[in-house]
């Protein structure tokens, strides 16, 4: 149980990694440039520099980036940062979604070249399948009320990011 219980703990990272399209743009970033402060990336991903510092922040208490170098700046302190190498986050959360999902040709985890009508048929997509989960909730909420059964939290995490460069 304790080894499950570790695996879950991966689980759990990898999922708070990818679940801010900030973050896989900053890892996407630092596994292309070996070092990196919050103050060059917010220039390089035209982002804000609070955002991509507090998402930098998170992901060091997460595990996927270390600090490794600290440059005094009037008064203040520049942080730089490197991607540690760890499983990839996509590939622990394809491993604990096969243990749910046990048909082969199930994909959790997909790369594209799109343009922008086809994001804009995606996030259609995207939004009639969260519709639809909705639905399926209150239908299981209902089956429950009459003794049916049981009902197993599920968490969906979809991010769709057309901002970072495309590496199929």
């Amino acid at each position: 149980m304790r080894h499950g219980a570790r695996r879950d703990d991966g689980a759990q990272r990898a999922l708070a990694a990818l679940s801010h399209p900030t973050r896989i743009r900053i890892l996407d970033y630092l596994q292309a440039h070996d070092r990196a402060s919050p103050v060059e990336m917010s220039a390089a991903l035209g982002m804000t520099l609070s955002s991509v510092a507090y998402h930098a922040r998170r992901l060091e208490s997460l595990g996927y980036l270390r600090v490794v170098k600290r440059t005094q700046r009037r008064g203040a302190i520049e942080h730089h940062y490197a991607a540690v190498a760890v499983d990839d986050p996509e590939r622990v959360i394809a491993q604990l979604a096969g243990r749910f999902f046990t048909t082969p040709q199930t994909k959790v985890s997909t790369k594209a070249l799109l343009d922008a009508t086809a994001i804009a048929e995606l996030h259609a997509d995207l939004d009639r399948l969260f519709r639809r989960t909705r639905e399926l909730e209150s239908q299981t909420v209902a089956r429950a009320a009459l003794g049916g059964n049981r009902a197993f939290p599920v968490h969906m995490v979809c991010v769709v990011d057309a901002g970072s460069s495309y590496s199929g």
